[in-house]
């Protein structure tokens, strides 16, 4: 049984994006047969793997990054209201029992799982049992709560809102300013002062996300309607230009969160945590993205020990292989955030007064000392933030157990089709790789690695 949050399709402004290339997230669809059917839902273009920091959408310009890829799969933003539907259609042509509507209120461990539901329409209650119990329901956990799973937090205070909203930017958005997300540094905006925003798009060029923070850690936004004309205002003034017509969809505050769960299962237990145990801000975009991911972990292990082709113990792996990876994404979310801030700094968002903020900003133009000093300081920030250091960023490519394969381009050494080696596994089967002195790997073999990509990475493979 998997619960999640009143098991409804969910609302695209918070968790609105799957980065899927970068944190490798589409290979999961792929290995089912969906990437084809995710891409042609997603937002695909090579401008989605930067970043920019602006004085406005149509202002000037102080700096870009841009990530690369590491899988076969291209790099694309699935929204979570697109990719839903997708795996609920997806499970219920596969034999799976999907219900709407209904909401879980209470939960107890006997010879197996009893799940008290309630629906939502008819108000009515009725039981489910099963043998494993998946909890997916988000931040505020019945699941975890109930079932005594602890977790690791850090005190946070500070406060945000995301703002789906609809803004026709193409006249703005030429070529050199597509992005996926653009800081904006105005320490003298006249709507909201101390307002840390940026936009993220959701359909090019005419849809977007914009998140704000204060710099006091307070919602600016508390007490604001979708028809709140000083939101409309805000909208323009970020976007440099007062005849655009904004139309607010949603506004949805949130609170930064550190918190991550001590373990994803119980001892003995097939009780399991996904969403819930990771608590976080979405630098990165790394919310949905790892829920993906350990749904992947764990689905086929269950499935394996299910069908009686594996042992119970199979499944203690999955707490040892995800746990450690949500709690650095955890930390590292965290940590980007403040990353982030510390570029505002140094472009006068956190100044104590607007005037001071522009002239911190002014500086950067200067031809003097203090403002090479200050370009410098500009520059280092935005690298932190954007590209430089980190696990997140700087992927260690492994074969430690838990690990994603390395991902490698091969062919048939007639050169007729290339592959990876991510394609050569998965399908719920075992996949052995083997080189010179085995089957499988290296010249007058089965198949060739023409770019000498996993010999550079996996030094030993050619001696099997």
């Amino acid at each position: 049984m998997s619960m999640g949050l009143g098991m409804q399709t969910s609302r695209p402004v918070q968790s609105h994006v799957l980065s899927v290339d970068r944190y490798r997230c589409l290979f999961c669809l792929r290995d089912i047969d969906l990437e084809e059917a995710g891409l042609r839902l997603a937002v695909r273009s090579p401008a989605l793997q930067s970043m920019r920091w602006a004085r406005s959408m149509q202002g000037e310009e102080y700096g870009k990054g841009h990530v690369g890829s590491l899988t076969p799969s291209e790099y694309a933003q699935l929204g979570q209201s697109e990719l839903e539907p997708l795996l609920v259609r997806y499970a219920s042509h596969h034999n799976f029992d999907v219900r709407f509507s209904i909401e879980l209120v209470g939960v107890e461990r006997a010879a197996e799982y009893i799940g008290t539901v309630q629906d939502l329409i008819s108000k009515s209650t009725f039981k489910i049992r099963s043998p494993y119990f998946f909890g997916a329901d988000e931040a505020r956990s019945h699941v975890a709560h109930s079932l005594k799973f602890n977790f690791i937090s850090k005190p946070t205070a500070a406060k945000a809102c995301n703002v789906l909203l609809r803004a026709d930017l193409s006249h703005i958005m030429n070529k050199e300013r597509h992005s996926d997300l653009s800081w904006i540094l105005k320490p003298d905006r006249t709507t909201f002062p101390g307002l840390v925003v940026h936009l993220r798009v959701v359909r090019p060029w005419k849809e977007w996300v914009l998140v704000a923070f204060g710099t006091d850690g307070t919602d600016k936004f508390r007490g604001l309607t979708t028809e709140s004309p000083e939101l409309i205002d805000c909208v323009r003034e970020t976007l440099g230009d007062d005849s655009i017509y904004v139309e607010i969809l949603r506004i949805d505050p949130w609170s930064v969160r550190h918190s991550v769960a001590e373990e994803y299962s119980l001892d003995d237990a097939n009780l399991f945590l996904g969403d819930v145990a990771h608590r976080h801000p979405p630098a990165f975009g790394l919310g949905s993205n790892t829920c993906v991911q350990d749904a992947y972990n764990l689905a086929w292990k269950a499935a394996f020990v299910a069908k009686g082709l594996a042992g119970r113990g199979l499944l203690d792996s999955y707490s040892k292989e995800r746990q450690p990876v949500g709690a650095m994404l955890v930390h590292e979310s965290n940590s980007g955030i403040k990353a982030q801030f510390k570029v505002c700094e140094s472009g006068g968002m956190m100044a104590s007064t607007q005037e001071e903020g522009k002239g911190q900003l002014a500086v950067l133009s200067a031809d003097t000392p203090q403002g090479e000093a200050s370009r410098v300081q500009l520059r280092e920030a935005m690298d932190r933030a954007a590209l430089a250091g980190g696990p997140i960023l700087n992927v260690q490519v492994s074969t430690y157990p838990g690990s994603r394969l390395p991902h490698a381009w091969l062919d048939v050494p007639t050169r007729q089709k290339m592959i990876s080696t991510h394609d050569l596994a998965g399908k719920g089967a075992f996949c052995l790789l083997l080189g010179i002195g085995g089957l499988a790997i290296g010249f007058g073999l089965d198949y060739v690695d023409f770019f000498y990509t996993l010999q550079t990475v996996l030094s030993s493979l050619s001696s099997g």
